[in-house]
């Protein structure tokens, strides 16, 4: 779904982080997006050192995560499958 979106050029799936050193220099992404959690920030402080020091011209977009217990990746999955809740 991500890959419709046109002003999205390039998805990558893997389960290697997005911020390992070898993902940034083969992708060499323009942007990087995160959701932003506060249960993790050390993490978060790790990626973007390594996003920053491993590919310097990529821009780092943290967003707020939705606290509502309505939005969540199962039921967005069901809404598309059309399966009521």
């Amino acid at each position: 779904m991500v890959a419709s979106i046109r002003f999205v050029d390039f998805v990558y799936i893997s389960d290697v982080s997005s911020s390992s050193p070898e993902t940034l220099q083969l992708l060499k992404p323009n942007s990087v997006v995160f959701g932003e959690e506060a249960s993790n920030a050390e993490k978060m402080q790790r990626r973007v050192k390594n996003i920053a020091y491993y590919s310097p011209g990529t821009k780092i977009r943290l967003l707020p995560r939705y606290s509502e217990e309505d939005v969540s990746t199962g039921r967005i999955i069901e809404r598309i499958k059309g399966v009521q809740s």
